[in-house]
């Protein structure tokens, strides 16, 4: 569950995904939390990442909520990024804020060792959170 408090001072409280907890699902040694990873420019948007962490594993959603509707969205990266991703290559991601068009700005990697070349390329992605569509940006080259 988040808690959110618009201008207002009203509380909002979202719930984001729900589990049935188990003690023999293996789910208990899961760390689970929320990160604020940032505003809109108009202030009406709040970007945060639910993050399911065990071990060397995470799974970083984007979680973006709309004060002046009261609506949420929860994207699942890992579906749209699939297709892409070669086979036995592991990839994490992180949402580093909104871009100027209110699209969400997404950071995949793989998560290789420091011995090994990445199985996926170093990349910034828009994701359009309404649609669930992603499309590369151009970085820019260092000189």
């Amino acid at each position: 569950m988040l808690h959110v408090r618009a201008a207002d001072h009203k509380e909002r409280v979202i719930t984001v995904v729900e589990r049935e907890d188990n003690p023999d699902d293996g789910e208990w040694v899961q760390e689970n939390s929320f990160e604020i990873n940032g505003w809109s420019k108009n202030g009406e948007l709040l970007l945060a990442s639910q993050v399911e962490a065990q071990g060397d594993w995470d799974e970083t959603t984007p979680v973006i909520f709309d004060f002046s509707t009261g609506r949420f969205w929860r994207v699942e990266l890992n579906p749209l990024f699939k297709r892409m991703i070669p086979s036995g290559c592991y990839v994490v991601y992180r949402a580093l804020g909104f871009t100027a068009d209110g699209a969400v700005l997404i950071a995949p990697f793989s998560a290789d060792s420091a011995e090994t070349k990445p199985c996926f390329p170093i990349s910034r992605w828009k994701l359009d959170f309404r649609k669930s569509t992603i499309t590369r940006v151009e970085m820019m080259k260092k000189n």
